[in-house]
């Protein structure tokens, strides 16, 4: 087991020249011309399940966002396969790289992009080509819509078929120009999900500032006072089993 939980991939993410003029980073190249040949377009909302090996041990993938867009990228082992995926280490470039999230199982990452054009991600490992780690993963784009102040939204998490764009997780972005709460409550469904209040560190990587969670939880509140130039995230999510579920969350500023 520790020897698989030390197992690391790489997720590298990349402006294409077309939305800067830069020229592409040598890790792009690498990717498109050894273990990776192909590019795969891919849009907000799609969810995709990939495999690195030793053959193809970076996958590529492209997608098209506009200015100040708010984009969410996780990167997970796949939960119906092997599990043989377990670190991540989480790059973000711009010409340069600009993010290195080193964690264990999940790579998450929040950006607001920069300029319109066409975005490339890099599913890979450490050490590329010289590596060993193999196994299967999901890889989602997101693009949250905002929580709006008193209005209440519902939705429906799915594990029925991940590669049909059915959801194994729900992001929304959290207004935070003050003190707000969240209220969450199953709607419907055995199963309960774990809601957290995200906030994205200075490079970009999410880490959960409050959470709420329980093998009976079918309704709860959250509340946060924000620090001042902090991007937060509510995040609402059920990896663990294959059951569906449906909620609402409720998004409150503070009066």
């Amino acid at each position: 087991m520790l020897k698989s939980i030390l197992k690391t991939v790489l997720l590298t993410i990349t402006v294409a020249a077309t939305a800067f003029g830069l020229v592409a980073s040598a890790g792009v190249a690498d990717a498109q011309t050894t273990g990776g040949a192909q590019v795969t377009p891919i849009k907000y909302g799609d969810i995709v399940r990939g495999a690195l090996t030793n053959k193809n041990y970076q996958v590529s993938y492209k997608f098209t966002g506009k200015k100040d867009d708010n984009v969410v990228i996780s990167y997970i082992a796949d939960f119906g396969a092997d599990h043989s995926l377990f670190g991540r280490i989480l790059t973000v470039t711009q010409g340069k790289t600009v993010l290195v999230d080193p964690t264990n199982y999940v790579s998450r990452v929040y950006l607001q992009l920069p300029a319109d054009g066409d975005y490339t991600i890099i599913a890979g490992r450490t050490d590329g080509k010289k590596g060993t780690d193999e196994g299967s993963y999901i890889l989602r784009v997101l693009n949250p819509q905002a929580l709006e102040d008193g209005k209440a939204v519902t939705a429906k998490i799915s594990h029925a078929d991940v590669t049909a764009n059915t959801s194994i997780d729900d992001y929304y972005i959290l207004p935070a120009d003050s003190a707000f709460t969240v209220k969450y409550e199953l709607t419907d469904g055995e199963d309960r999900p774990t809601i957290e209040i995200d906030h994205a560190s200075d490079n970009g990587s999410l880490d959960s500032g409050a959470s709420l969670s329980g093998s009976n939880l079918d309704n709860g509140v959250l509340g946060i006072s924000p620090n001042k130039g902090t991007n937060y995230l509510l995040h609402v999510y059920d990896y663990y089993t294959k059951n569906s579920l449906s909620y609402s969350v409720t998004y409150s500023a503070a009066k």
